[in-house]
């Protein structure tokens, strides 16, 4: 039983972990958006999976559906936002 809830714990500090990466890249990416306006599709990207980490870890986490579902349908559309940006249409 011990042994579960320490990999319990140990995933859930990966996934804060993770979240924490790509909220201080998206903002790193944010500051150099405001620079250099050529960076959107970065930003669209890093949003989007940061906002599909936080909808991961509230549904793990803290169990919360309805708060998950809008953060994983915000990520989708910003990645697809990114990918019509990188082709251009």
């Amino acid at each position: 039983m011990e042994k579960i809830k320490q990999r319990k714990v140990q995933k859930d500090s990966l996934i804060f972990t993770l979240q924490l990466l790509f909220t201080v890249l998206t903002l790193f990416i944010l500051i150099l958006f405001i620079i250099n306006k050529k960076y959107l599709f970065l930003l669209q990207i890093s949003l989007g999976f940061t906002a599909i980490i936080t909808g991961y870890n509230n549904y793990i986490s803290f169990r919360k559906k309805y708060l998950t579902l809008v953060y994983f349908i915000i990520g989708l559309l910003l990645l697809a936002l990114s990918v019509i940006t990188i082709i251009g249409v």
